[in-house]
């Protein structure tokens, strides 16, 4: 499974909030009007085969719907565009085209905007456009986009209720807290597309990625979620077929993630076409990661198991649900940490200064995957290898926690 790093795979992870100042914001919806302004000149306007490579994300995705199906318009799309109308001649084409921008919304390095494209005197069609802040640079990352012609009439509130509940039993129930398939199906189009915004990088993701995911969760951890999440939806922007939600994901308290939810309205009701998020997790590098993994081992299971240190580093340090695993003739046995915080004990009676003989570990391996890690190693007692092994840990809010070891004996 490719490193997924959609919300419920990091909804265990250490996370603050992130503010951007005020001045900041104003700055990049300033930045943003410029370069939907300078999108309709150069693009719809003057047919600039370059100047849709500036305007478009190489990963952008533009979404429609026609004849109740999915369509989708790339980077490659507009550039084909481009060199179509320099050469076609039509009164259409000579049309000029003007915007009236509705609203821009920024948080960080995505930002929302909806505006209406004119030809002439005459409305011809609206966009909901995503745009991604790349190199100082604010570029169109995901799109959907309605003809004038093509809206109908809708009840907006009525509509907007419509997509709430499909972020609430979709999004946020089956796919965050309770890893239900069925329902998140209901929700999710096949040919969702997105991206999750974290420490600078992106992650991309599809429906396939989703469903592995869920899955996976679900077998990790059956019973969902023991702090449930909350999914808040501060806006809801809908226009015919289409539908555009902002979402801020809550772990507990703390804000997770801020998304973008592109939304398209099937024969059977709206669907998740993509999602455009941005992670609100504390940025530690790859290397800090790996030393927390490795401090929690030294302080909990060198210095707390093996050479009888403190109690509460022990506790601290695994989780109360860790198991040890170990075979026994032929079965597969379990040694839980109550036991074993019962044998340190008895062992801290007998021995009141300690083993006269230290413990050490020697390292042959540390990977870290955001919050999931796994570490190998060799445990030496009096410079004898006496043990090689595995640990499996997990990063909760409070921090990496063992959860799991298998060992093999020399």
């Amino acid at each position: 499974m490719k490193k997924i790093v959609i919300f419920m795979a990091i909804l265990m992870l250490g996370i603050i909030p992130l503010t951007g100042n005020n001045t900041d914001i104003q700055s990049d919806k300033i930045a943003i009007k410029k370069a939907i302004r300078e999108f309709i000149d150069d693009c719809m306007n003057n047919y600039k085969e370059e100047a849709a490579k500036k305007h478009f994300h190489p990963d952008y995705r533009g979404l429609s719907l026609e004849n109740n199906a999915l369509k989708i318009a790339t980077t490659s799309t507009f550039i084909e565009y481009a060199k179509s109308m320099k050469t076609k001649e039509s009164q259409d084409s000579k049309i000029k085209r003007s915007v009236k921008i509705l609203d821009v919304d920024v948080v960080e390095k995505i930002g929302l905007a909806r505006f209406e494209v004119y030809a002439g005197e005459k409305l011809h069609g609206t966009d909901f456009i995503v745009f991604l802040k790349t190199g100082g640079e604010w570029q169109f990352i995901r799109g959907l986009s309605i003809l004038e012609n093509k809206v109908k009439d809708i009840d907006p509130c009525q509509e907007k209720t419509a997509i709430k509940k499909v972020i609430a039993r979709s999004l946020v129930d089956a796919a965050g807290n309770y890893w239900d398939i069925e329902k998140w199906k209901e929700g999710f189009h096949p040919g969702f597309t997105g991206l999750t915004f974290l420490r600078n990088v992106y992650e991309k993701d599809t429906f396939s990625d989703w469903e592995e995911a869920i899955t996976t969760m679900n077998i990790m951890e059956p019973e969902g979620h023991r702090q449930l999440i909350i999914g808040k939806v501060p806006n809801v922007h809908v226009l015919g077929h289409i539908g555009i939600a902002e979402v801020k994901i809550y772990y507990g308290v703390a804000l997770n993630e801020t998304a973008y939810i592109l939304f398209l309205k099937f024969e059977d009701g709206w669907k998740i076409v993509s999602k455009v998020g941005l992670n609100h997790r504390k940025g530690a590098s790859p290397e800090e990661e790996k030393e927390a993994v490795m401090k929690v081992i030294q302080d909990a299971y060198v210095d707390g198991i093996q050479n009888l240190g403190k109690i509460e580093s022990i506790e601290r340090g695994f989780h109360p649900d860790f198991a040890l695993l170990y075979i026994n003739n032929n079965k597969l046995e379990k040694l839980l940490l109550p036991e074993w915080i019962e044998s340190v004990k008895m062992q801290k009676k007998e021995n009141p200064g300690g083993p006269k003989e230290k413990t050490t570990i020697k390292y042959l391996m540390v990977d870290v995957l955001e919050n999931m890690a796994t570490a190998k190693f060799e445990v030496y007692r009096a410079s004898k290898l006496i043990f090689t092994d595995v640990m499996t840990l997990l990063k909760f809010n409070e921090g990496w926690k063992i959860v799991s070891k298998v060992s093999h004996r020399h």
